[in-house]
């Protein structure tokens, strides 16, 4: 079976597709061919690799600058529609694709047209809940959330099979959507050994020894709770042995100064601490180093129903985890006993579960060793894969 898998972005790097290539491949007679939206190449001009067996096109899903700039908002988008149509019926045809599986939202909108063309099967694989991100940030638009609401619906209804990352999101479309439940089949993000050839750096294990390190590593900024996470500091001065420690800074700007300016207004410098983000092997020795981990998100219609990778990797590596009571994450915190629970956005119920750990090594230890079980013998790729080779067999049997 030829498997066209469409995404936007380049890869790798992408974690959840490298993990489900991995699962695909485990049956010989899949093929895995991925058409990966790729910044800085013009339309017409298109590279191939290879990474682990999987062969990856890349192309651009989008005009350049200088063309864009003369283009209108509908010209625009109906312009950068019809061009990644194009794409996708130049991959499926080159590669002769037997099944679509499109990555997020608008990659499965437009791959929609293609699959019914060459009356193909399409997978959409919703990684978030895309509609709701035209709510926030500064380009919020109610208008382009009812729009892409109604091409979620209208995307949902037609795939033959969608792909969630968790219950809630599955629920979620479910409930809004009416779409039938037994064509929606959840993948975690769970832990898929991707620290297995790692070793701890001593120089990171050794600059955190005389600290209890609670440790954050992903996007930082006020959305996925940092904010929070530095206010509940402010209550633990009298503590300088706990230290906060954020890993994910990409570049200054202007969410990373604000989040730097209230660590020095309320003089906490000493305790929190912004690092760099760091490749995949160097986030391992930061979570290995750490005291415990956390999941400060802020609720919202997206945090409601995602469940982050960082989540299994912190819990596999036997370190406790703090998350808010964000469903999606704290359901599985609670049921499995590997951590605490905090009220999202409340900073000073946030602090008061960093001090519970921080005082009880015995509570720390026992949560870490949960985590580390529950991983083992229940969130893993290895169970998690599976579902996506039963998903295949039900679209091309045999």
């Amino acid at each position: 079976m030829n498997i066209g898998m469409i995404l936007n972005g380049e890869y790798p790097p992408d974690i959840r597709v490298e993990k489900e290539c991995d699962a695909l491949m485990k049956n010989k007679q899949n093929n895995i061919f991925i058409l990966s939206g790729t910044k800085g190449l013009r339309p017409d001009v298109k590279k191939q690799g290879i990474y682990k067996n999987v062969v990856v096109c890349y192309t651009a899903f989008d005009y350049p600058d200088k063309i864009r700039k003369n283009l209108n908002r509908i010209k625009k988008e109906i312009g950068i529609q019809t061009l990644v149509q194009k794409k996708i019926l130049e991959f499926v045809n080159d590669y002769k694709i037997d099944v679509i599986h499109a990555h997020d939202l608008p990659m499965a909108n437009a791959a929609m047209k293609i699959a019914r063309i060459k009356k193909i099967p399409l997978i959409s694989d919703l990684h978030e809940n895309y509609p709701f991100y035209q709510l926030i940030g500064q380009k919020k638009n109610i208008l382009n959330f009812k729009k892409w609401l109604k091409i979620e619906k209208k995307t949902t209804h037609y795939s033959d099979f969608i792909i969630t990352t968790c219950d809630e999101m599955k629920n979620r479309i479910i409930r809004e959507h009416k779409v039938n439940p037994q064509k929606i089949v959840v993948v975690s993000n769970v832990y898929a050994d991707e620290f297995r050839n790692f070793k701890v750096h001593d120089f990171i294990e050794d600059k955190y020894k005389k600290r209890k390190m609670f440790l954050y590593s992903g996007i930082i900024n006020i959305g996925k709770g940092c904010k929070t996470l530095i206010e509940a500091i402010t209550y633990l001065k009298k503590y300088p042995e706990i230290l906060l420690c954020l890993v994910g800074v990409s570049k200054e700007d202007k969410k990373i100064k604000y989040l730097r300016d209230m660590v020095s207004y309320e003089k906490v410098e000493d305790q929190v601490e912004f690092v760099q983000w760091q490749p995949l092997d160097k986030i391992y020795s930061y979570i290995m180093s750490s005291y415990a981990c956390i999941v400060p998100f802020e609720r919202n219609m997206q945090n409601d129903c995602s469940s982050p990778h960082k989540l299994f990797q912190y819990l596999a590596c036997g370190k406790p985890v703090i998350v808010s009571d964000c469903p999606s994450i704290a359901n599985i915190i609670v049921q499995n006993r590997c951590g605490l629970v905090f009220k999202s956005g409340d900073s000073k119920d946030l602090a008061e579960k960093i001090l519970a750990l921080y005082r009880n090594n015995q509570m720390q230890n026992i949560m870490g060793k949960n985590g580390a079980e529950t991983v083992k013998n229940k969130y893993n790729f290895s169970i998690e894969g599976e579902k996506i080779l039963s998903l295949y067999k039900k679209i091309i049997p045999g």
